[in-house]
């Protein structure tokens, strides 16, 4: 057994995430001896004036073991704690997951959209390639069309020119072989005879 004077801490286990420190066990009734013994500790945890009035408090009072309602009345009131946190973090999962699914719907929903529109695209890429295509085929018959009939106007100008050109010989060539025409004397007067 350890003496008055030496009193042991003994570590109270805490709940996942809590404070640990000997000042907090020490709140414990059987480690109230324990308090008196660790002024030490004092500025480690509170740099608090007031904090130091409470220690001679605790010193002084004496107190009474809890009895079973008490202890019973706690841990009803622990458990409806517990079993609310329980609840809120229930209806919290409960909204985050009702918002999960009303996103994936949202996503499904404009998935199909984008797969419908996309296929209005295709089709009317579709659509502007045939008319691409009968484009095409229209300038390249007009340009044919075309060819041809600068071809067809330049064949005939020439053969027009070639057929005048002929006829300018073929009279040219008569007139040397024809005959000078008389000539005509030329009247000294006009209106007598002679």
């Amino acid at each position: 057994m350890a003496s008055e004077n030496s009193a042991q801490i003994i570590p109270l286990p805490a709940a996942r995430g809590a404070f640990r420190s000997p000042l907090l066990a020490a709140a414990n009734t059987a480690n109230i001896a324990a308090v008196t013994n660790t002024n030490y500790l004092l500025p480690l945890f509170f740099k608090n004036e007031n904090f130091t009035n409470v220690i001679p408090a605790l010193k002084e009072s004496q107190m009474s073991d809890m009895t079973r309602e008490e202890m019973d009345a706690k841990l009803d009131r622990v458990e409806a704690r517990a079993e609310t946190r329980f609840v809120e973090l229930s209806g919290k999962i409960d909204r985050l997951s009702d918002l999960v699914t009303s996103m994936t719907m949202n996503v499904s929903t404009m998935t199909t959209n984008i797969a419908s529109q996309l296929t209005d695209v295709k089709a009317e890429v579709a659509i502007v390639k045939a008319d691409n295509k009968f484009t095409r085929l229209t300038i390249i018959v007009a340009v044919v069309a075309s060819v041809l009939a600068g071809l067809a106007a330049l064949w005939v100008t020439q053969a027009n020119l070639l057929a005048s050109f002929t006829a300018g010989l073929a009279v040219k060539a008569e007139m040397k072989e024809a005959p000078a025409p008389p000539q005509m004397p030329a009247n000294k007067g006009v209106g007598k005879t002679n």
